[in-house]
This record gives C-alpha cells, structure tokens and sequence, in this order.
C-alpha cells in the first residue's frame, strides 16, 4: 500500500511499546525495521521475516514485536 506507514516496536518479555515513528512507505518502514531490529541485537535473516508480515497485529522476533500500518496523510 501507498502511502505513509507507522512502525511500533514491542518488548515482548516486557509487553512494553517504544519507538513509534512514520515512515514514507511501506518499503521504507520496512527497511527500518530491519535495521532497528539487527540494531537491537535481532537477528537480519529473521527481521525481514518479521517486516514483511508486519500488520495492525504485531509480528514477532525473538527478544521484539513490531507492527507496520497505513497512516493517513
């Protein structure tokens, strides 16, 4: 989908959210997944797993869940 996309991070062992942003795109979300998971210690392979199924329900990594989602505008 088009258009901008936000990008929540979850602890799983905590349940707690952090780094919530917008990216432009769901490919650029995406890409900084990916990095902001291997950043955090994730595993590269996996983390693109994890994008690439990321929705309104979270996706989960190992150490941390993340969610990507349409945004208005």
């Amino acid at each position: 989908m088009a258009g901008p996309h936000e990008v929540d991070f979850q602890h799983i062992g905590t349940g707690g959210w952090f780094g919530e942003c917008v990216q432009p795109s769901r490919a650029a979300a995406e890409a900084f997944v990916v990095n902001k998971l291997v950043e955090l210690g994730e595993d590269r392979q996996e983390s693109q797993q994890v994008a690439a199924v990321a929705g309104y329900t979270a996706a989960d990594a190992i150490r941390y869940a993340v969610r990507i989602h349409p945004v208005a505008p």
